[in-house]
């Protein structure tokens, strides 16, 4: 059989409701918004939703006298047309107006019966449902047949001109393109896209059977349609509450309340689709809202922004070439050497990246490093081999060591944000990142006193950032202050003492202390003492843990320095006791893939043979599955050259049969459950996340 598209309206006195809706599924038939100034618009609404033109319209309509001498004028316009359309009028038996429930209950069934109808005799084509013409009731009882039986999309007809005007349209006047004063009167809108129908209903097995085909037709009044769905439904919710609740209980740890109200055949589309490193995927990864909770501000610069920042820069840089001649020579001496690609030269000349700080006396910072990184504005590829060399191939990027891995973010960090104009450009390249991966909210790592050496004052630094990233609508920025273990204890104590003092300052958005650097350097049993201020705050602690030694670095953290979250937590599966604490305390662990496997090298199960140098199995999917909170982050988006959904990827990569969608969503749940926004700010961003994953899985999806 022949597919259709069939048009269903509820009908009252109104005729031109029918004309006006036909202008815009069937222009051909008659273009009436040609002439309209919004025509772009509903050419734009017509191609999102692919109108195509009806084939049939099904009228639902009362037995009134006014409803029948309104169909027959419909009836002599629509008879200035040759056309293939067929029109079905399904009336209400003896039903004058819609007086009493029972009146509307008779009409909502006749309703149900004619969608009901209609979707199956479309064979496969598109079902239209009006939502414009007679009561509200009917309208109301349209539109939820809509989401029971299902529909491709639900079209309202807006009118913008009053009673009086519209009162004397005949039928000559939409016989043509509207003109004057009726070229705007009305708007075709779609208040619905595709409604699949309810999971919650076989309605297959509803209907005795379909109504009949004639013309016209007489329905006798009933209720039995209605009934047997609010049967049905009824026995369905208690189903679908037990699915539900089964369902959340195979969680070890609660995803996304919606998801569990999902049809089951979409629940098994999520938990069988695997990441598989197509563009589609990647686009789905992508568009997810995510967190980030383990990024720090001196390491997420890549080498086009280095070289940005340091043009954000260029004013100073050109008063010490004016002032200095020694900073001149240097300055034009290194631009010769780039412009004729001299690696070998700039590498022999500045071996060691972090004596460019005081490269040039009497330079305050960071001009001699935004000076050096200035020279490579025309040549940024010369400047990432610079900085890279080997590791540009990412296969060589695996394995490399903690130690190598950090002097790779020598020329940045506290190298470059020593100026006001440092900060700022890296606060707007910072939020340009939040909009790529659609991150709505973020934890940023900073060392305010690291950032003063250019003569900035940590209440400037401090202030500058605060100032770019709390204006910024499309992501929420909190701050975790860095205590540094390889630095001087004075200095650890400096930045809990900012802590604490600002902690309390909703201004600052100050929320958590985090202690970094080499595990070697100092253990935290060491800085017990130190942390005490912070606990009496009660104020949110993370630490870097078992990232490069053993487990004895994470219990240390959690026993001793009370840590809400561990940074890393890669040798946590060493002790199971252990994991246990994590699961039964819900302490959250922030795991990095990309510089995991840089600083340590996991086996990459899409890129690695049986053979592969690397054997350690990168431990997130056993956490996962043990019910560990565990969540996705970048570390330093520029030092390992990757962004935060790539960082998504990566980990499927790193993972043996990759992951499910599912799973990554319980991955992105973990991360704004394991955040340490203020109770009301999380549950304003989990609403939006929410809906975002919801709109996503309906688009990519259902």
């Amino acid at each position: 059989m022949n597919k259709k598209n069939i048009l269903v309206l509820t009908f009252g006195t109104s005729w031109q409701l029918i004309p006006e809706i036909l202008g815009f599924t069937n222009p051909s038939l008659v273009n009436l918004y040609k002439n309209s100034s919004k025509i772009s618009e509903i050419l734009d609404s017509k191609s999102e939703h692919q109108i195509e033109p009806v084939d049939s319209i099904y009228i639902i309509m009362t037995d009134s006298e006014e409803s029948k001498i309104s169909l027959n004028k419909f009836k002599e316009w629509f008879s200035n047309f040759d056309t293939h359309i067929e029109i079905k009028v399904y009336i209400s038996e003896g039903i004058k107006d819609l007086m009493s429930a029972e009146d509307c209950n008779y009409v909502g069934d006749l309703i149900y019966n004619t969608v009901l109808t209609a979707r199956k005799n479309t064979n496969g084509g598109k079902l239209y449902l009006a939502l414009s013409g007679g009561r509200k009731t009917m309208s109301a009882d349209l539109q939820q047949a809509g989401n029971i039986f299902g529909s491709n999309v639900m079209i309202h007809i807006i009118s913008t001109v009053s009673f009086n005007i519209l009162k004397n349209i005949n039928k000559e006047i939409l016989l043509k393109p509207l003109e004057g004063e009726y070229k705007n009167a009305f708007i075709p809108i779609i208040t619905s896209g595709v409604q699949k129908e309810s999971y919650l209903l076989e309605y297959e097995k509803i209907a005795d059977k379909l109504l009949p085909s004639n013309e016209v037709n007489i329905i006798p009044n009933s209720t039995s349609l209605i009934d047997k769905i609010k049967k049905n439904m009824l026995e369905s919710s208690y189903l679908m509450f037990n699915y539900a609740k089964n369902l959340s209980q195979e969680d070890n740890l609660p995803n996304f309340p919606f998801l569990y109200s999902l049809s089951p055949e979409i629940v098994k589309k999520l938990k069988r689709k695997r990441v598989d490193f197509t563009s589609d995927i990647y686009k789905i990864l992508k568009k997810m809202p995510k967190t980030e909770l383990h990024c720090h501000m001196g390491g997420v610069l890549n080498t086009n922004e280095l070289i940005e920042v340091a043009l954000a820069n260029k004013k100073g840089i050109e008063r010490y070439i004016n002032e200095s001649e020694d900073y001149r020579k240097w300055i034009k001496e290194l631009e010769l050497f780039v412009s004729e690609d001299n690696l070998t030269e700039i590498k022999e000349r500045f071996p060691n990246i972090k004596d460019l700080r005081k490269f040039i006396k009497n330079i305050p910072e960071p001009f001699n490093v935004v000076g050096f990184i200035f020279a490579f504005r025309n040549n940024s590829k010369l400047l990432d081999k610079y900085i890279f060399n080997e590791f540009i191939n990412p296969d060589k990027y695996r394995g490399i060591g903690i130690s190598e891995y950090e002097q790779l973010g020598d020329l940045q960090g506290s190298g470059i944000l020593q100026s006001k104009e440092s900060l700022i450009k890296t606060c707007k390249i910072i939020k340009k990142k939040a909009l790529e991966d659609n991150i709505i909210y973020w934890e940023l790592r900073i060392s305010p006193y690291n950032y003063t050496r250019g003569g900035l004052s940590v209440e400037d630094v401090i202030d500058t950032i605060k100032s770019e990233l709390n204006d910024f609508k499309k992501c929420y920025f909190n701050m975790i202050f860095i205590g540094s273990r390889h630095g001087k204890i004075s200095d650890i104590y400096r930045h809990i003492e900012l802590a604490e003092n600002l902690v309390n300052d909703e201004r600052y958005r100050i929320c958590g202390f985090d202690l970094a650097g080499n595990e070697n350097a100092k253990e935290a049993k060491e800085l017990h003492s130190a942390f005490l201020p912070l606990m009496k705050q009660s104020m949110n602690i993370t630490i870097h843990a078992g990232e490069t030694v053993d487990v004895g670095s994470i219990w240390q953290a959690v026993y001793i320095l009370n840590a809400d979250r561990i940074g890393h937590g890669l040798t946590l599966k060493n002790n199971r006791k252990l994991m246990n604490r994590f699961r039964g305390r819900n302490i959250s662990i922030e795991m990095c893939p990309s510089s995991n496997d840089q600083i340590i090298g996991f086996r990459n199960y899409y890129k690695d043979k049986s053979d592969s140098i690397f054997k350690k199995i990168y431990p997130l999917k056993e956490y996962l599955d043990y019910g560990l909170r565990v969540t996705i982050n970048s570390d330093n988006l520029g030092i390992s050259r990757t962004t935060l959904t790539d960082e998504y990827i990566k980990v499927s990569e790193l993972t043996e049969n990759s992951l499910t969608i599912w799973e990554i969503i319980q991955i992105i749940k973990n991360g704004f459950d394991a955040s340490f926004a203020d109770y009301n700010i999380r549950k304003i961003i989990v609403k939006k996340a929410e809906e975002e994953i919801g709109m996503i899985i309906k688009a990519y999806f259902i």
